[in-house]
């Protein structure tokens, strides 16, 4: 398949609006048959790999596999109390910016959103609780089968979905592209300006990407298997802006906020890759989450330093490591003697005892 219109780096991409899909006849009677029950499944917090306290940092993809059946998805407190609202509000308000598809890509995104739905309705049947919500897609099923407006296939599944879902595509240069992408929290980057381009082109800002990830990219999602990666980043947060903007990212990180502890965050992601079985389409899926600096548990602050610490020249600068390093290893430093101290007067006590 070749693409009607390629894209260009730092070219904006106008606005297309997809055809009407038909959905299979399992999605809507898995989404017909949604009902309330209770989170007690919902993991109470998001899961994430330690810091690595210990060895030198190297850039790697770190790829690894994982049980698609019980681990693709993920529902968590922090999305089912902050990030459900946010993500509608975004497609709603911003959608021409964080959903792109190009021609062609239909089928892989109605695609997803069978595989979204079948993944939800099994591991997670208590997702949907209201039938106000129930009912609205019903309504948003009926106008995209009738051909009136309604949400498109992949509008759909990032509503559903905790995840950003972007779909590569090999094209007649042999590369895989992004043809269709729902991004709704970038780190610093306009999906616009990148909707068409192959893998190298669209990661072109990353250091090192093409020397040492690249290729194992291109090598992994040419196995019919799944697979996952853990990535982060610092950010801080300007006081009194909303978790919206926070997450609502296009611009390049910076640091030109109060150098305060309390204003620095931990952007972390969950990146998978999967083969889709009908469209032979590659899915790679972000998962986000947050965590305040202050909030990271002291048993976790000298893993986070040893790794800050390791990098390279050339990954520190891509992280902006010169702009936040004294704010935070300060207070990494700080809160490690403090709670030193603390064990030492707590030894003390226990002697005198």
């Amino acid at each position: 398949m070749d693409l009607v219109e390629r894209s260009e780096f730092g070219k904006p991409q106008p606005d297309r609006p997809l055809s009407p899909v038909e959905l299979s006849e399992e999605t809507k009677a898995r989404i017909e048959s949604w009902r309330g029950k209770t989170r007690e499944s919902i993991d109470a917090s998001p899961a994430h790999l330690p810091f690595k306290a210990e060895g030198k940092y190297h850039m790697t993809m770190g790829l690894r596999k994982f049980d698609l059946g019980d681990n693709w998805l993920v529902l968590d407190a922090f999305h089912l109390g902050s990030l459900l609202e946010i993500r509608k509000d975004i497609l709603d308000q911003c959608k021409g910016d964080v959903i792109q598809c190009l021609p062609g890509s239909e089928e892989a995104c109605k695609e997803v959103l069978d595989l979204v739905v079948e993944y939800l309705s099994e591991k997670h049947p208590e997702y949907m609780e209201t039938e106000d919500f129930l009912e609205g897609w019903k309504g948003d099923l009926i106008a995209i089968n009738n051909g009136s407006t309604g949400k498109q296939p992949l509008d759909m599944a990032a509503r559903l979905a905790a995840e950003d879902l972007n779909i590569l595509q090999l094209q007649d240069d042999g590369k895989h592209h992004l043809t269709a992408s729902a991004t709704l929290f970038p780190v610093g980057w306009v999906l616009k300006e990148r909707i068409g381009m192959e893998l190298q082109d669209i990661h072109k800002p990353v250091s090192l990407w093409a020397q040492k990830l690249l290729p194992s990219v291109e090598n992994r999602i040419s196995i019919d298997k799944p697979m996952e990666r853990s990535a982060w980043f610092m950010q801080q947060r300007k006081p009194e802006e909303s978790l919206r903007n926070q997450l609502l990212q296009q611009e390049a990180m910076s640091f030109d906020g109060p150098q305060l502890p309390e204003y620095f965050i931990i952007w972390r992601e969950r990146q998978t890759f999967r083969r889709l079985p009908k469209s032979k389409a590659v899915l790679f899926t972000v998962k986000t989450n947050l965590e305040n600096l202050v909030d990271i548990p002291i048993e976790d602050l000298a893993g986070l330093k040893h790794e800050i610490n390791s990098w390279s020249e050339d990954t520190a600068k891509y992280k902006g490591r010169p702009d936040w390093y004294v704010t935070v290893i300060g207070y990494i430093d700080k809160t490690l003697n403090e709670g030193k101290e603390e064990d030492e007067v707590e030894v003390k006590d226990s002697s005198s005892n």
